[in-house]
């Protein structure tokens, strides 16, 4: 990433500001079918400065800060519904929540590592 002086800061990668799907998640066997919502769904809004989408059951939404290769997750909100599985939605919030990922944009896939935890996520919009 560049740093300049003057009105602006950083100059992002514009290809983040989009909707992503997810289709891979470490330790996880993803089907659309077993989630209430379909595929965990995430949208970054990089002029807001905003993250959005859902976990497959709740949706999620909070502040970012993107910065080289790496998004800062502010606290994240999201609604409280109960649904069957819990564990994938559980595991996304853990990964992202008050967390600083890196994160790598190749052929329309989106990566993002939060520790142990990798995330494949397809460009869809």
């Amino acid at each position: 990433y560049k740093t300049f002086e003057g009105c602006g800061k950083f100059l992002y990668d514009m290809r983040l500001y989009d909707i992503y799907v997810m289709e891979e998640m470490t330790g996880f066997n993803l089907k659309k079918e077993k989630l209430m919502k379909g595929m965990p769904t995430f949208e970054f809004n990089l002029t807001d400065m905003r993250f959005g989408g859902h976990a497959g059951c709740n949706s999620l939404s909070g502040s970012i800060n993107v910065i080289g290769n790496k998004i800062t997750f502010g606290s994240l909100m999201g609604t409280l519904m109960a649904c069957p599985n819990m564990k994938i939605e559980k595991a996304v919030v853990e990964a992202l929540n008050q967390k600083t990922v890196t994160y790598s944009i190749d052929k329309m896939k989106l990566t993002i590592v939060s520790g142990k935890t990798k995330m494949v996520l397809k460009k869809v919009d």
